[in-house]
């Protein structure tokens, strides 16, 4: 029984796609200084410049796309109280064999001197709000004044 359901799923486009569990991507991202480029994360850096991440899924292009999102998450100050914030407003759509590119901008996406969390999130096409792959990276700036 088993072999005739992966069959169906198989011969059916679109649902052998929908049944990868874990899509194999990956996340790399780069400050991009007056033409040099730092990876991230990286020790003893402050970020004044934007940030070039790269998502990308490992194998050939499928029918759908991943529905693919960048959210960065800081804590700010207001006086003594922590505030935390949230940019959403990057999404996209990244297939096999060619990455989406996000540009996130200071002040905007990520406050300087403050360390803050870039998560990626890939959704299946017609999948349920449930990532079908996520990851985070913690951005540590380095701020000696």
């Amino acid at each position: 029984m088993r072999i005739i359901a992966a069959l169906i799923a198989l011969a059916t486009p679109g649902l052998a796609f929908a049944v990868e569990p874990n899509p194999k991507a990956t996340l790399t991202c780069e400050v991009v200084e007056q033409g040099r480029r730092t990876r991230l994360p990286a020790k003893r850096i402050r970020l004044e410049y934007p940030v070039e991440c790269k998502l990308s899924v490992a194998g050939a292009a499928r029918p759908e796309p991943f529905a693919a999102r960048l959210v960065t998450t800081w804590t700010d100050y207001d006086g003594p109280k922590a505030v935390p914030k949230k940019s959403e407003r990057l999404t996209g759509k990244v297939n096999g064999g060619a990455p989406w590119t996000a540009t996130l901008a200071p002040d905007q996406d990520f406050v300087g001197c403050i360390d803050f969390v870039i998560e990626a999130v890939l959704t299946a096409p017609g999948a349920d709000a449930k990532p079908a792959w996520s990851k985070k990276m913690k951005v540590k700036q380095y701020c000696p004044d």
